[in-house]
Formats: structure tokens, sequence, C-alpha cells
């Protein structure tokens, strides 16, 4: 299945980006760890990614209240990112918005590793 408007739901979601995700990508756009460029709310297939790295295939989720009562629709969504080649990486909108450099810390920590 294809959704067609995925761009233009893209772009009204870049529009209300909660602050803790508005602080993430802050840190990570324009290059600013390692020159790799990110994206936010990023069309993925049928999907549509937080922040997506795509020269590092990695993929960026921040779960907040309506994902976490959705696990397996979320496992489907992980698989599918992976077959097209992404590392997905997932953190709860808590996470984010309690223990912001923790959770840029653990994304540095990936890139680093996927480096080597």
């Amino acid at each position: 299945m294809n959704y067609p408007n995925l761009e233009s739901l893209a772009s009204r979601l870049r529009q209300c980006e909660t602050m803790p995700e508005f602080y993430l990508y802050e840190k990570l756009k324009s290059k600013a760890y390692k020159g790799y460029d990110f994206f936010r709310q990023m069309p993925l297939g049928n999907y549509i990614v937080d922040i997506v790295c795509d020269e590092l295939k990695l993929a960026i989720d921040i779960d907040g209240d309506t994902h976490d009562l959705k696990y397996a629709q979320g496992e489907g969504r992980n698989r599918s990112l992976r077959e097209m080649g992404f590392r997905v990486l997932r953190f709860t909108h808590n996470e984010l918005k309690h223990a912001p450099e923790y959770v840029l810390g653990k994304i540095y920590k990936h890139i680093d590793e996927l480096e080597h």
C-alpha cells in the first residue's frame, strides 16, 4: 500500500514538533556531528520517520503515547525500515524530555560504532 499524501503530512508534522523533538533535531542538523546530514519528518516507504540520516541509513523515531499503545505495529514498521537497509533507533518522548543529553549520547555512540 502506498500513501500519496505522506509528503504533505510530513510537512505538517515538521510544523508542529514537540520541544524535545526540536531540541534533538537542532543538535543533529546542519552536519553538526561528524558532518552527517539529518532530516526530520522524512517519508520512507509507507512511513514518516522523525529523524533520518540517509548517508548512515539511520532512522530515529521518538515514540509518544500513541506509539506506546501500538507495539506490534512498531515492530512491523521497524522490520520494513530494516528491509530498506535502515538501522532503527527508538526513544520514548519521556526519555527525550527528561534526559536529552543521554539520548543524544546514545545516538552519537551508535554513529561512532557505525563508522567502525
